[in-house]
C-alpha cells in the first residue's frame, strides 16, 4: 500500500457516507416537497423548503477537504515533477503549468510563472544549474535561446 493510499482511501470513504447522507437528506425533502404540493392543490400554502443548515455545512467543509487535499497532491507533484528524456521543452513547460495552477491557484499569471520557471530549471538537473546562473526571466527565452541543453 502506498503512502497516500491510506490518506485518499479514508478520504473517499467520508465522500461515500457523507453524498449518502445527503441523498438520504434528498429524499426527506422531496417527500416533503410532495406533501406541500399535495396540500397546496387541496388549498393549503405552499412554503418553500431549503436543505437544512446542517447539510450545508457539511457539503462546504467537505468541499474544503477535498480542495486542500488536491493542493497538496499538487504541490507533491511538483516537487517530484522532472523532464522526461522523451518530452519536449514545451510539453514540460505546459506540464509544469498545470500543476502550478493547481497547487497555487490563487497566484496571478506572473506568480504562476515564475514558480514554473523555478521548477523547470530545477527539473532540468545539471543543465538547470547551469542556465540558471544566466538568471532567465522565463521559461520561453530559455528554450528560444537553446540554453536547456
Amino acid at each position: 500500500m502506498s503512502p497516500g493510499t491510506h490518506t485518499s482511501a479514508g478520504l473517499r470513504s467520508r465522500v461515500y457516507v457523507a453524498i449518502s447522507e445527503a441523498l438520504t437528506e434528498r429524499t426527506k425533502i422531496r417527500s416533503t416537497k410532495l406533501k406541500i404540493v399535495d396540500k397546496a392543490q387541496k388549498g393549503a400554502r405552499m412554503t418553500p423548503v431549503v436543505a437544512p443548515p446542517s447539510i450545508r455545512k457539511m457539503i462546504s467543509n467537505l468541499k474544503d477537504e477535498v480542495i486542500s487535499k488536491e493542493v497538496v497532491l499538487a504541490k507533491e507533484a511538483l516537487k517530484k515533477r522532472d523532464k522526461q528524456a522523451d518530452e519536449s521543452y514545451s510539453d514540460y513547460k505546459m506540464a509544469l503549468k498545470v500543476i502550478v495552477q493547481r497547487a497555487y491557484n490563487s497566484y496571478d499569471q506572473t506568480e504562476v510563472d515564475g514558480k514554473v520557471l523555478e521548477r523547470f530549471l530545477d527539473g532540468l538537473g545539471k543543465a538547470g544549474r547551469a542556465v540558471r546562473l544566466q538568471a532567465p526571466t522565463t521559461v520561453e527565452d530559455t528554450i528560444a535561446n537553446d540554453n536547456c541543453s
